[in-house]
């Protein structure tokens, strides 16, 4: 029968990897039994079907679930049903055919509780919680479901939980009944929703209440925590509001609370109804920075977004996950800023498309739109999605206007609401929206890779231009593709726009400067036959706005980073530009200076921190060492980035003195320093201690309530430098109770510095690969190959990759991030021969 049953997968189960139609889910009642102390549960679930044709099976998916009981179909009278499971697959076959029409799926089932921060998981905190992550392809993992996004269904969820906890669903709460300790949570069926939308959290969890939304609103937070959520808590009702009035209706769902968890994989998810988000977005309101006040706003803004784009509306498939991310990362720093108008990171999505399209200057970077694989769904999507989809979203806004691009947005929700959609429909909404061909704009930038990279030579009308692909220093890359380019230009007259569309154009402009890149919107880098035009955008950078100083930063990074500029060169027109621009512009330079650490040998070290000295020791005496009363956000971030690079590579005597009075006065009183001080404080303290000092944080972290706090502790601890430290540091980090975040914040406290330390780390990740495997989240094992083989050594990449791919270790993804890393490394390599030189020369001169 087993036989049978797995051959009729290949008729009736799956097409292509994906579900086939014979059968559709139309809603799913989940009922499990949990407790955050056990480590298994127990439970069931029925699924009304939709019989599509007349058959003797159908395939759902249940991934890894230990022990499936009873399977019962049928209508008014279930009858028994053979079962059989192929990896994620589980085939329903029946003895008597199935007809077209209604049907019932009961299914009862067991299972361990996950353990690394994927699926239904339990943390390992002092008090345990248990918390879903189901994007993109878990919600299998926990409970049989056709567990793909097109099957959007109603959902309703019972949870028996310890009477003492708290227990949470994307709905509220219809009834709560009492029994023997335990209580029955009933939650309001869902409107539709994809599985890996489903949540729920169960733990001793404390209620912040949140005033002034929309809808019902609480933040959750472990137990001990609620002083620390007072920010999220202020957010939650702006931001609401704003996207409540951008997109002309109300919140989606009944209720949205906000769940935050002591593990967790990313900032936040998305669940209807029910954010998860990291505990590292708690923050004392004390130790509150400007930055820590932006991100929060960010992350809080992205999430809420997602109640519109990705939960009311969302993809038909994954290829199209870019319709989520690119719009909820674009609206989150539109929210940020119109919330907090001076805060530093409003201009992020400057340098994140500048980010973007140095990633995709590589060969093996993918294009936004790519073919996803439904057997590896998350290390086959393109986390381009995020700051490509933004940047190309924020032109087109720029090219056809705020109104008519919100109008578009608006009519694509409204045809869309509570259904899946593609990137063709949204596309047709903005052309109907604007009267432009959006299709024609944004295909060629979602489904291939790479950014266009613009020449200007000037000519007596104006500027003749040329394009071609902007490629990495050190990627091979032979493409001849070209880019519609909305191009909007700054000029001292205004702002002119044009539209190139061939390999090359001609454009009128008379001006005697003009920066190709108005409002820092855009993805291309530009360039100019005549390197005196770049000396005249550079003289005239004070009277360009924040955003585009920025911009041309980022363009001369990205220029040095393709190898049409040396880095000599750049340090001298950073030079320049640093005593002219804005705040944001020069944190944005400081934000580059570590493409030249990473080139300072040990020889070269004295040179370059006399040159961070020199270039940069007045700005410091200007903002000052210390909180003043005349700070602002941006001054406060910029001081933050000179304390940074003074103290790390600058050998400021003034900050190491800073450094360790704020050490000392952090272990004395962990609230009375800020953690942005704290952090690089205690690391610079802690590489002159011992193994005593070790075991104090590791107390210390213990019993921290504070994640924040927590972290710098764990931090500081794999700080100590000693051989010896090291090695305990990284047993330390592999004990089954430690959390995978101090798994990570170990790994990258001890293995930092890859010149000095990656034979090491290779070493311990082979010896340490079959308990990292269990430890870790399914979607970080195949970049474990990244840290074996980080820094510019082709051997060691050699062995690292020997090792991860070979059979008995290969997962998912290994074979594609390999790739990617033989190119950054070979890249690394080229850029030391190229750049080494040069900056060898100029820093000869601070000796």
């Amino acid at each position: 029968m087993l036989t049978t049953l797995l051959a009729s997968l290949a008729l009736a189960g799956t097409t292509d990897g994906r579900l086939s139609n014979t059968v559709r889910p139309t809603s799913q009642t989940v009922r499990l039994t949990l407790d955050p102390r056990d480590t298994r549960y127990h439970g069931s679930v029925t699924i009304e079907l939709e019989v599509l044709e007349k058959t003797t099976s159908f395939t759902l998916h249940a991934e890894d679930l230990s022990e499936i009981g009873a399977v019962r179909v049928g209508g008014k009278k279930p009858v028994a049903a053979e079962h059989a499971v192929d990896g994620p697959f589980l085939t329903v076959t029946l003895a008597k055919p199935l007809k077209p029409g209604r049907a019932t799926l009961d299914i009862e089932f067991e299972n361990d509780l996950q353990t690394n921060i994927a699926g239904l998981y339990k943390t390992a905190e002092k008090d345990a919680y248990i918390v879903t992550q189901f994007e993109a392809d878990d919600a299998r993992t926990a409970f049989p479901c056709f567990d793909e996004p097109s099957y959007k269904i109603p959902w309703t969820i019972e949870l028996t939980t310890p009477t003492d906890l708290v227990t949470l669903s994307n709905m509220p709460e219809a009834t709560a009944t009492q029994r023997a300790g335990r209580t029955i949570h009933t939650f309001a069926t869902s409107p539709p929703m994809s599985s890996y939308l489903v949540a729920l959290v169960v733990g001793p969890f404390d209620a912040v209440p949140v005033e002034g939304t929309s809808v019902p609103s609480t933040v959750w937070v472990p137990k001990g925590t609620a002083p620390l959520a007072a920010e999220i808590a202020a957010q939650v009702p702006v931001h609401m509001g704003f996207l409540v009035d951008w997109f002309g209706s109300p919140l989606p769902y009944p209720k949205l609370d906000f769940a935050i968890v002591p593990e967790f994989a990313y900032g936040g998810m998305e669940n209807v109804g029910l954010v998860v988000l990291t505990d590292g977005m708690l923050v004392s309101p004390t130790a509150m920075t400007p930055q820590d006040r932006g991100t929060v706003a960010e992350v809080v803004a992205h999430e809420i977004a997602h109640m519109w784009f990705g939960d009311l509306v969302t993809m038909a498939w994954w290829d199209d996950l870019w319709l989520n991310e690119s719009f909820a990362s674009w609206m989150g720093l539109k929210a940020r800023a119109a919330a907090f108008p001076d805060n530093p990171g409003r201009y992020s999505y400057v340098r994140r498309a500048f980010r973007a399209m140095s990633a995709d200057g590589r060969a093996t970077m993918r294009p936004v739109r790519t073919v996803v694989d439904p057997a590896n769904v998350y290390n086959t999507t393109n986390g381009l999605a995020y700051p490509k989809g933004q940047a190309v979203l924020g032109a087109t806004e720029q090219w056809i206007g705020e109104e008519a691009f919100r109008k578009g947005i608006r009519s694509y929700m409204d045809a869309h609401r509570f259904g899946n959609a593609t990137a063709a429909d949204l596309f047709a909404a903005l052309s109907d929206a604007s009267g432009e061909d959006i299709g024609a704009l944004l295909v060629p930038y979602l489904d291939r890779p790479g950014a266009p990279l613009l020449t200007f030579e000037r000519t007596a009308t104006g500027f003749h231009v040329r394009q071609q692909r902007y490629v990495k220093l050190g990627s091979a890359i032979e493409d001849d593709a070209v880019w519609p380019v909305p191009l909007v230009v700054r000029t001292p007259a205004g702002v002119q726009r044009f539209l190139i569309e061939g390999r090359e154009a001609d454009i009128a402009l008379d001006a005697p400067w003009m920066l190709p890149m108005a409002d820092g919107v855009g993805y291309h880098v530009w360039t100019f036959a005549d390197p005196a035009e770049l000396d005249a955008l550079v003289a005239v950078a004070g009277e360009l706005s924040e955003a585009e100083q920025i911009a041309l930063v980022q363009d001369i990074a990205a220029l040095t980073g393709g190898g049409a500029l040396d880095l000599g060169r750049q340090l001298e027109l950073f030079g320049t530009l640093a005593g002219t621009v804005s705040v944001p512009a020069q944190r944005s330079i400081l934000g580059e200076l570590g493409s030249v650490e990473d080139l300072v040998d040990t020889d070269l070290e004295a040179p370059f921190a006399a040159y961070l000295r020199a270039a940069w020791g007045d700005r410091l005496e200007e903002v000052g060492l210390h909180p003043t009363d005349a700070d602002t956000p941006q001054r406060v971030a910029l001081r933050e980035g000179l304390v940074y690079w003074l103290g790390e590579h600058g050998e400021h005597a003034a900050v190491l003195g800073l450094w360790d009075e704020a050490a000392r006065a952090f272990l004395s009183d962990p609230a009375s320093v800020s953690a942005s001080i704290a952090g690089p404080a205690m690391r610079s303290y802690a590489r002159k201690q011992d193994a005593a000092f070790q075991d104090r944080m590791w107390a210390l972290a213990r019993d921290a309530d504070d994640p924040r706090i927590q972290a710098i502790y764990v931090m500081a601890a794999a700080s100590v430098e000693g051989e010896a430290e090291r090695a305990r540091a990284l047993d330390w980090a592999l004990a089954e109770e430690r959390t995978v975040d101090e798994t990570f914040e170990t790994m990258g406290s001890v293995f930092e510095d890859a010149d000095r330390h990656g034979d090491e780390a290779l070493a311990w990740l082979t010896t340490s690969y079959d308990t990292l495997k269990a430890k870790l989240p399914p979607q970080a094992l195949p970049h474990l190959v990244g840290v074996g083989a980080a820094g510019c050594d082709p051997e060691r990449f050699a062995r690292a990759k020997a090792f991860f791919l070979a059979p008995e270790h290969a997962v998912p993804g290994s074979e594609r991030v390999a790739k990617e890393v033989e190119e950054r490394v070979n890249a690394c390599v080229e850029r030391r021969a190229t750049h080494g030189p040069t900056v060898k020369a100029f820093l000869e001169g601070y000796r």
